[in-house]
């Protein structure tokens, strides 16, 4: 669903959600959302298209059928007060409230990551598996054809999948597994979780050493002497390094799953 949190116009969020409804739901038409929300439908495609607005209590039948938290309910009741106020130093008044709410939403959405991330890197497959889920090829695949892809046991991979739902990281759908990317994290500062998977991965990389040929694997490394001022330099050579490497990833056939790793780090004091 849309997050109703960026939007300053309640026009602009209700016509994403039918969107999105439509795109789910190919029969599903403005006439039968006009009947469902108590408008006719003229009315509902002139709020559309921002030619009429709606009242409070429009609004909150409108919040109510998108099944919009009460967090949520409340932004965009407030967005429509602002469009209905007049006066200058109320709508300030509104607009600092939707400023306010947003600001909460954020503050609960970074919560939450940090509780998703803790799950995400808690075991060596969850990122490749959530990977996966959003490739085309694999995206329709049950538990047991990704536990045979990954080698890992089909209990394991079920697990997994109740729990990426439960957290609102994916949600299977007719077309396939969907994953939300709002969810897909980006570590602010030190994180336990990350460690650790890096931990698993380096483990998975050294038994590679053993257990994969060179025609399988790529392992190289370089000691060098560098001044520190240098260090950012280097940093950006490697997010280029990353981005070539996804990108012919992007154009390749997807038939197997690769790990790709870089680590720089000091050997002196």
């Amino acid at each position: 669903m849309a997050n109703v949190f960026t939007y300053k116009q309640s026009y602009d969020f209700f016509r994403d959600i039918l969107e999105a409804k439509k795109a789910k739901n190919p029969s599903f038409s403005l006439r039968a959302a006009a009947r469902s929300c108590g408008l006719s439908p003229a009315a509902l495609s002139m709020f559309l298209n921002g030619k009429k607005k709606i009242s409070v209590q429009v609004a909150r039948q409108l919040a109510v059928w998108t099944k919009l938290r009460v967090k949520e309910q409340e932004y965009f009741i407030t967005m429509v007060e602002h469009e209905l106020a007049r006066s200058a130093s109320i709508k300030q008044v509104l607009e600092n409230r939707m400023e306010e709410l947003a600001r909460e939403e954020a503050n609960r959405r970074i919560k939450k990551s940090k509780l998703d991330y803790d799950f995400v890197f808690s075991n060596w497959f969850h990122l490749p598996l959530l990977v996966m889920l959003k490739t085309p090829e694999l995206c329709q695949k049950g538990p047991q054809e990704l536990a045979n892809f990954l080698n890992v046991d089909v209990k394991d991979i079920s697990n997994a999948l109740k729990q990426f739902q439960k957290i609102g990281i994916a949600e299977y759908q007719m077309d396939g597994w969907k994953i939300n990317d709002e969810l897909l994290f980006a570590a602010e500062g030190p994180h336990l979780g990350l460690r650790n998977f890096h931990r698993l991965m380096l483990g998975k990389a050294q038994d590679s050493l053993e257990t994969q040929n060179n025609s399988e694997k790529f392992v190289g490394s370089e000691t060098m002497l560098f001044d520190e001022e240098s260090l950012q330099e280097a940093n950006e050579a490697i997010e280029e390094c990353f981005s070539k490497v996804l990108a012919i990833a992007a154009k390749s056939k997807k038939q197997k799953l690769y790990h790709f790793g870089i680590q720089l780090f000091k050997l002196s004091k």
